[in-house]
């Protein structure tokens, strides 16, 4: 008997577990007659087993929802060990009764739901029939065919089935059914435990219809109906359910998690933040989930309730000084105690009616088996007074977590996207958000929509006011000051109810004395709902922004007009004008900045035009525009004829005048903007606004040169140089002066004290300095000087000395058109090293560029490439990777055919494919564009562009030419091998992959 007396289940320890619902719920069938039997034994000749008049020997197994469905392999397996013991079973001469097989979950998404049916009524075709018939003799198979019942049996279907039969047999309240179930469980459990030690079935310890009734009544009559309903029909508290729902699908979409989604196994597992809930919880601590709004509490807080649904949990609703009592009520009513824990769970603590964690902490704080679980917003969190009686536990969408998620996503054919870094990175550790970058799905937008909607409904202007100018200014990145909302509510308790109300729901977030969004993409979201329901309009929306935004906003805020809401740009210019004329001088060099972008934004369409024209390939667009920007001759260049005729055009296009910005010179004024010159308090404003002005019709421009001029006559003082600017300052002025206007430049010079002035100023700035004049040279003036030098560690670098001062010389002497700067040993000849002279300069204007426009130049590549190139981070180094990947066959084979010398056809033609593969793949390669406010710019050289190409092209057609092997062999080391050492810093971690090995053979 001991062979087949099972103790390893109930040796390894019981616990509130699947096995035990399963037996509650077979106690419960066999009170209310679906099944026949006397008695329910848990771990003796099975995991459970009944007896009666035919005895039922039940298997059970239980499996997590992330694990999916069991296979038919699976199950096969075990009805074979079932099998497999009733033979044992049969051999000591026990009666060999029914089998019964309880999974967790479905069969290959098969759910078997009849218990009164054995698996011998399956069709001869059935996978397990056949499975069966295989592994067993024929006489076998057939007997365990029609003996045995396979059940699919959730387990929140086992407890809610189990609590509806109670209820029906003793018309209890569900609450007090629940308890008795609960108590059932215990029951079982402590069964199975006592049989760690029973040697027969005849000692074994069990639940019988008796007992099992006598149990239920017992509980149901020491309960307290009233108190049960009191917190249920009040609306305080709400059983959990965990009953997956046909919208369960809706957690991708953007939904906020409810019991249903973790049912349904959707969300991504967070077993680090769940294991420390659980842990603290059952160590008596109350339990708060914290984090930023989207971040994936409320996926933590269901998972942990989950985890732990072996205990009866209650949603709190409501924590108001009314409602605490009716739950005190609940819970003693449903008599916790250690064995009988009652769980009470608030998602959003300080959000709602939801008000007092503290009381409700401390009302329940006496009372065994409570466990208290919440989730609270960092921004709420301050409202709980006592969070050192708490165990805090940060909520972050980790990498494990983003990559899980992904995983499901991918299982489910919801997104098309193989890497979820990116979105990582870009979503801000926002859960909701993450998952719309992988997924565009329409939920999040219709989620929003339905929450703007709602305001409108119920008349909430003043959360719209605020919604539309937060929402709108947000999407761009722009957080919007609380003061200047006062202006638009001018109710202060209006506004502080729409904000509470605003934060409260996700929608906003307010910091620093600012409102602004979660993120762009629900910022976005909200601004066009609010929009779609006008008042207010687009136009109006953005021009209370222009009006009420710090200035050095405005760029950022006309940026993002011009390419997402250009309807709305007269409304917008409007407001700018009306700004500045009657605003301060920042205003006015914001507003230059800011309709410059707008300029940019026309102007890409042509751009596009003329690259699409002439077949410019991508990874040479980019490159053709920054030519026509920075004007530069190609008459000597090696360039296709198709990109020098695209950068010719593109040439004239820069060339032309900046509409947007000539008007806004116009509405505001020439004199106005002549006034700033000269009234701005800095000379880097001054050196902005005469960067910036350059791009205005040449008739304005001159109008504006007049007018400069005519002030400068008058004796208006530059304020400006109030105090002595710094030599640096004064070069950047002068040089973008002397761009602007000659005449204006030698105006400013003489405000700043004059050429003489200038050269005093160099002398000390450059105290080796034994000569320094201005002379007359054949095409114009030259800073003519000379430097002594005689340690390298006392002065510095010689070149170095050389060529700053001949750019700040020229740079602030606008009648300069060169240096010659000569640095001489202290016996008075050229300072030389070997055979080479140091600290010579000869420095051109012409090659001199104020940072200013550089800076310019920058932000117009930064524009072009943002309109141009639309790849990701992603996108780049997956197309990268493949490249690599064919380079090293392609170098391989290439390798093997010149050595060799083969010149079959077939060996060619394969050659070739590889190469037109690899050539179209680097063809793709394009830079990931910057914002066009970023200050880096966009690199013209792409090493991962040129090592493919290179490899591709280049290399097979130099191989051909044996006269040139020694340049080959330069283009080698020179080229190819420093693109394969710079193509190791490209964003390889976005796809988790790591190319090393591939680049140190292509350097090889």
């Amino acid at each position: 008997m001991s062979d087949v007396w099972s103790r390893a289940g109930a040796i390894a320890g019981r616990g509130f577990h699947y096995q035990d619902a399963v037996g509650a719920w077979l106690c419960a069938l066999l009170l209310d007659g679906r099944v026949q039997g006397g008695r329910l034994v848990p771990e003796g000749f099975e995991d459970l087993h009944i007896e009666g008049d035919e005895h039922v020997f039940i298997q059970v197994k239980s499996r997590q929802e992330k694990r999916g469905s069991f296979s038919v392999n699976e199950t096969l397996g075990f009805l074979e060990e079932m099998w497999g013991k009733h033979l044992a079973r049969d051999q000591a001469g026990i009666d060999p009764g029914r089998l019964m097989l309880v999974q967790e979950r479905a069969v290959a998404g098969e759910v078997f739901s009849a218990i009164d049916s054995v698996l011998g009524e399956l069709p001869d075709s059935h996978q397990l029939v056949i499975g069966l018939r295989g592994r067993l003799s024929p006489e076998d198979a057939e007997s365990l065919l029609s003996r045995t019942t396979l059940l699919t049996l959730d387990w929140q279907v086992a407890q809610s089935e189990a609590v509806d039969a109670i209820v029906a047999l003793t018309g209890a309240v569900r609450g007090a059914a629940e308890v008795a179930e609960r108590q059932l469980r215990v029951d079982i459990a402590d069964a199975a435990d006592r049989n760690a030690n029973a040697r027969d079935a005849v000692t074994a310890a069990s639940i019988d219809r008796s007992f099992a009734r006598h149990r239920i009544d017992q509980i149901v009559g020491l309960l307290d109906r009233d108190a049960l309903e009191r917190a249920l029909v009040e609306g305080v508290c709400v059983p959990v359910q965990f009953a997956a729902d046909v919208a369960a699908e809706d957690y991708y979409l953007g939904t906020s998690a409810r019991p249903s989604h973790i049912a349904a196994g959707l969300p991504a597992p967070m077993p680090e933040v769940v294991g420390q809930a659980i842990e603290s919880m059952n160590d008596g601590e109350p339990v708060l989930l914290t984090g930023p709004s989207g971040v994936g509490k409320s996926t933590a807080l269901w998972s942990a309730v989950y985890t732990r649904r072996d205990i009866v949990w209650y949603q709190v609703k409501r924590t108001t000084p009314d409602a605490i009592p009716a739950i005190v009520d609940l819970v003693r009513a449903m008599g916790s105690s250690a064995r009988n824990q009652v769980g009470l769970v608030v998602d959003g603590v300080g959000s709602g009616e939801i008000v007092d964690w503290d009381g409700l902490r401390e009302a329940t704080a006496h009372l065994d088996g409570v466990m208290l679980l919440g989730s609270v917003r960092h921004e709420d969190l301050i409202g709980v007074r006592n969070r050192a009686d708490c165990a805090i536990i940060e909520v972050a969408l980790t990498e494990e977590i983003a990559s899980s998620l992904h995983q499901n996503l991918r299982q489910r054919g919801l997104t098309e996207s193989a890497h979820w870094r990116e979105a990582l990175i870009e979503s801000h550790g926002l859960t909701m958000e993450f998952t719309y970058l992988l997924t565009r799905g329409q939920r999040l937008q219709d989620v929003l929509r339905d929450q703007v909607l709602e305001r409108v409904r119920e008349g909430r202007e003043a959360e719209l006011q605020v919604l539309a100018l937060a929402a709108t200014a947000s999407r761009w990145g722009l957080p919007v000051p609380i003061s200047a909302l006062s202006a638009v509510v001018d109710d202060a308790g209006a506004l502080r109810r729409a904000l509470a109300r605003l934060v409260e729901e996700h929608l906003v977030q307010v910091a620093n004395g600012a409102v602004d969004g979660l993120h762009p993409l629900r910022s976005r979201f909200l601004s066009e709902s609010v929009h779609e329901a006008p008042p207010p309009s687009a136009g109006a929306t953005i021009a209370s922004l222009v009006a009420l935004i710090p200035e050095s906003g405005l760029p950022a805020l006309f940026a993002g007009v011009s390419r997402d809401m250009a309807a709305a740009l007269p409304s917008a210019t409007e407001a700018l004008t009306h700004r500045i004329r009657n605003g301060g001088i920042p205003d006015l060099v914001a507003g230059l900045r800011a309709v410059r972008f707008v300029d940019l934004e026309r102007r890409a369409g042509r751009w596009i035009e003329v690259l699409d024209r002439h077949n410019v390939t991508p990874p040479k667009r980019l490159f053709a525009i920054q030519l026509a920007i920075v004007d530069s001759d190609l008459t000597e260049l090696p360039f296709p004829a198709n990109v020098t005729d695209a950068v010719s055009e593109l040439r004239e296009i820069s060339r032309e005048p900046f509409e947007e910005l000539t008007d806004l010179i116009l509405n505001v004024g020439v004199d106005g903007a002549a006034t700033a010159v000269f009234d701005m308090r800095s000379p880097r404003e001054v050196t902005e606004l005469l960067a910036v002005a350059q791009g205005i019709a040449a008739h304005l421009l001159l109008e504006l040169v007049v007018a400069i001029q005519r002030l400068a006559t008058s004796g208006r003082r530059i304020r400006a140089f109030d105090s002595e600017p710094s030599l640096d300052d004064l070069a950047e002025l002068l040089l973008a002066a002397q761009s602007f206007d000659a005449g204006v430049a030698e105006m400013l010079l003489q405000a700043a004290g004059g050429a003489s002035s200038v050269v005093d100023r160099l002398r000390d700035r450059f105290p080796w300095v034994i000569h320094l004049a201005v002379v007359d040279g054949s095409d114009g003036q030259i800073l003519f000087g000379r430097l002594l030098h005689v340690s390298d560690e006392l002065q510095g670098s010689a070149d170095a000395n050389s060529k700053e001062l001949a750019r700040l010389g020229i740079a602030c002497l606008p009648a300069c058109v060169s240096a010659d700067i000569a640095t001489l040993s202290a016996d008075g000849l050229p300072y030389e090293i070997g055979e080479h002279r140091m600290g010579v300069s000869t420095l051109q204007r012409r090659y001199l560029y104020s940072q200013s426009s550089v800076n310019l130049n920058r932000q117009t590549g930064n524009f072009a490439a943002a309109r141009i190139y639309e790849v990701t981070a992603t996108q780049r180094v997956s197309i990268g990777f493949s490249g690599l990947t064919l380079a090293d066959a392609l170098l391989k084979k290439l390798a093997l055919t010149w050595l060799r010398g083969e010149n079959r056809p077939r060996e060619l033609e394969a050659l070739h494919r590889l190469r037109v593969e690899l050539d179209a793949l680097a063809m793709q390669l394009v830079p990931v564009a910057n914002s066009p406010l970023s200050g880096d710019q966009v690199p013209m050289a792409d090493s991962l562009h040129t090592l493919l190409a290179g490899v591709a092209v280049d290399l097979p057609d130099r191989l051909a030419r044996p006269a040139n092997y020694r340049a080959l062999a330069m283009y080698l080391s020179d080229t190819l091998v420093n693109a394969a050492r710079s193509s190791e810093n490209e964003a390889w971690e976005m796809i988790d992959r790591d190319p090393s090995e591939l680049i140190e053979y292509l350097e090889s």
